[in-house]
């Protein structure tokens, strides 16, 4: 048969909350170190603070992007499901 859901005590989700609120680490690392998905953790600090007291959220590739201004957009192609722009450009 499955295995039973594990069930955490208000206590639990808000001492986890708070440990990642103050620790600076990355979400990932904390909800590992408390043996809980990544998700799960991430779903209780949205929660907790209603979705407003953190930072936007911008994709894996805008972080690694620099941002050196207006000519950086106009030479990176966007790359699009209907589209072959990067294909062709070599980009992907």
């Amino acid at each position: 048969m499955g295995t039973a859901r594990r069930q955490f005590t208000d206590e639990f989700k808000r001492e986890a909350v708070g440990l990642l609120a103050s620790s600076g680490r990355p979400l990932s690392q904390i909800a590992q170190e408390l043996g809980i998905a990544a998700s799960m953790l991430r779903a209780w600090r949205d929660r907790d603070d209603g979705g407003h007291a953190r930072s936007p959220r911008r994709s894996n590739t805008q972080a690694a992007i620099p941002h050196a201004g207006a000519d950086l957009a106009a030479e990176t192609p966007v790359c699009g499901a209907r589209t072959n722009v990067c294909a062709r450009s070599g980009r992907f």
